[in-house]
């Protein structure tokens, strides 16, 4: 059965409508285009270097994947869409030039999890990236254990948020 308005979320989405302005977020998730700032284009530079140029920035060696894009099925009126900045040997790293929560490690563990893919550590990499030389350098790693207490932490705030947008929504009268 196809859901005509099927949501399609994102940690980032769910986070914003967790942790920020409620109204701001549905609108975002409605499909409000948001404008890009400085910070967002410096990440997403830093992103598409450490990709092309398949960086070791943690130490883990050579080869992974990278940039992996994913979207999953969690309800029949819900998408979850993730990229993974990458995985190798059961690591999983997301990528910083700013804040990071490990929540999203955890969010993104689950998920893969789900795509029979085992992550037993994440790691927040921040990061530098000159824009007039266009290099990424590593100014920091925090590792987080993944077992099976935080995988069920990433399920229940998925699944309570995803919820309360759905009751917002609802309250809306969209149209399912």
């Amino acid at each position: 059965m196809t859901v005509p308005n099927k949501l399609r979320l994102s940690y980032s989405k769910l986070n914003s409508f967790a942790n920020y302005d409620r109204q701001e977020a549905i609108e975002v998730i409605l499909g409000k285009e948001t404008p890009t700032n400085p910070a967002m284009r410096l990440g997403s530079l830093a992103h598409s270097i450490i990709e092309e140029e398949q960086l070791d920035l943690e130490g883990l060696g050579e080869g992974g994947l990278y940039e992996q894009k994913s979207t999953i099925e969690l309800y029949c009126w819900l998408d979850f869409s993730f990229i993974a900045d990458r995985i190798k040997d059961g690591v999983l790293v997301d990528y910083k030039t700013g804040k990071g929560d490990p929540m999203q490690l955890y969010v993104y563990a689950f998920l893969l999890a789900l795509m029979d893919v085992d992550i037993h550590e994440g790691r927040l990499v921040y990061v530098n990236c000159d824009t007039k030389t266009k290099t990424v350098t590593k100014r920091s790693q925090r590792k987080y254990p993944i077992t099976q207490k935080e995988l069920n932490l990433a399920w229940s705030w998925i699944d309570e948020t995803s919820h309360e947008v759905k009751d917002c929504l609802d309250n809306l009268n969209y149209s399912w």
